[in-house]
């Protein structure tokens, strides 16, 4: 496999070992429930860990979870309560979401809360390197000791906006320089050092330094250290993280450790747009999963996103909704209609060329994850099923919807076993409108048609008999 590594752009080969690959994938921040724009990251993700394993490719998997932020604080203070009950109430809301999407190969989920120590220990090495220095707000790392920063974003430091997404700090040595621990204003008054101190409605621990808490690029290379090293494999998230969140990152770990690069491959994938413009919770432009879910489905959600490559962007409408949402039906209705010819046909001839596509799609995957030319060739597959499905013999027309239902489900996507079963009612109605039709009563079997649909079932005239099907 070759990925574009979005540091260098040029595609990396990601050659195969008996180690596990090590993948790092930013987490939420659990302030609020998640949007079809965050779904992106993580589906794509999900359907390339996916791919990975099958090929045989072991993977560990890490997302971390940001449980002490700014905005969580804000939440927090707006309806009076702890920091942490509020996380945690949407980090629940974002592992039953992974549910509702299928996302289910991350191995590990680490939160910032939980790795405080190790967030401690990383600053004092910053401090110790001469990286990172302390005011009485808090201690800042060096942006300009660094002589790489903005490599990744492709950013000019002297062109940059001073105090952008920067903490406000008058003795900061300079207005780039970014927090990795955050003084409590307040004086904390507890026989506890060990847990942390609240107060209105902000979380802070006892350090070297007095009681704070960490800024928000620190709590990443302190968690990917713990579990990874200081050199890992591949780091991913959206693109609008690369400045000044994976900056930052790259920034803190190299100078700590001393090592480059912090990983061999950048990946990162293209933002979610709604009318030229990025889906996101300030713009309130925003559409969440669960509605979007109840409207189209989550199969739906998983082929909008895997129809385009995954650091191009995408610009949301409800037509590419309501056409991935088509897709799926269509799918499903040819599952269930090979299904049924296949336990129907006595004879048949001819073959379908299933290695040619196996090697096509495995060549696609293969050259920088391009789903959309997979989904392109599976899709190509059933309209060449479809064309020739009562010609074909049983065995082969089994083989070949076998063969689509598995490359989806590698991907990601829940697809049914074809339900056969139709009640009495629906089949009674069905077999009188065959009568009706063998005796050129059509008026009457359209009427009986039209009332099996108002059941929720539809009824296809094949060389076998009707054909009917649940409504999907």
């Amino acid at each position: 496999m070759r990925l574009q590594d979005s540091l260098s752009g040029k595609k990396i080969e990601l050659k195969k070992t008996s180690k596990p690959i090590k993948l790092f994938v930013c987490g939420p921040t659990v302030y609020d429930k998640t949007h079809i724009g965050h779904a992106r990251t993580y589906v794509a993700f999900d359907a390339f860990v996916q791919y990975l394993r099958y090929t045989g490719q072991k993977v560990f998997y890490l997302i971390n979870i940001t449980d002490v932020d700014d905005k969580i604080i804000a939440k927090a203070q707006q309806e009076q309560k702890n920091p942490f009950e509020i996380a945690e109430f949407f980090e629940n809301d974002f592992h039953q979401t992974e549910k509702i999407l299928n996302i289910e190969s991350v191995t590990k989920y680490a939160r910032a809360s939980d790795h405080i120590k190790e967030i401690i220990a990383q600053i004092k090495v910053l401090i110790k390197r001469g990286y990172a220095y302390e005011t009485q707000h808090g201690i800042y790392f060096k942006v300009k000791k660094f002589k790489n920063y903005g490599k990744l974003s492709k950013q000019n430091l002297n062109a940059l906006r001073p105090g952008w997404r920067i903490d406000i700090d008058p003795e900061k040595k300079d207005p780039l320089d970014f927090a990795l621990w955050k003084k409590s204003a307040s004086e904390i008054k507890t026989s506890d050092k060990k847990q942390p101190a609240i107060v209105d409605s902000e979380p802070f621990w006892k350090s070297p330094w007095g009681w704070g808490r960490p800024g928000w690029h620190i709590e990443d290379t302190a968690i990917t250290e713990k579990y990874f090293g200081v050199q890992y494999d591949i780091h991913g998230g959206a693109a609008e993280l690369k400045f000044p969140h994976h900056e930052s990152e790259i920034a803190q770990q190299e100078s700590a450790s001393g090592k480059k690069p912090l990983v061999k491959i950048w990946m990162h994938t293209g933002v979610l747009l709604v009318g030229g413009q990025k889906m996101s919770k300030s713009l309130k432009n925003f559409i969440t999963v669960d509605d979007f879910v109840s409207k189209y489905g989550s199969n739906a959600l998983r082929l909008m996103i895997l129809n385009h490559s995954y650091h191009s962007p995408v610009d949301y409408t409800d037509e590419t909704a309501q056409a991935a949402h088509n897709n799926i039906i269509s799918l499903m209705q040819f599952l269930l209609k090979a299904d049924f010819v296949s336990k129907h046909q006595k004879e048949g001839f001819g073959s379908l060329p299933l290695k040619e596509f196996e090697k096509q799609i495995t060549e696609s995957l293969d050259d920088d994850f391009n789903t959309p030319k997979a989904m392109g060739l599976l899709f190509e597959l059933v309209n060449r099923i479809e064309s020739s499905i009562y010609t074909l013999p049983a065995g082969e027309i089994k083989k070949a919807a076998r063969f689509v239902q598995k490359y989806f489900e590698i991907l990601g996507f829940v697809l049914p076993v074809p339900e056969s079963e139709i009640p009495d009612k629906i089949f009674n109605l069905a077999s009188e409108r065959e009568e009706f039709r063998g005796n050129k009563q059509f008026i009457k079997a359209d009427a009986l048609r039209n009332e099996i649909n108002e059941l929720g079932y539809s009824v296809e005239d094949t060389p076998f008999g009707p054909f009917v099907r649940k409504d999907i």
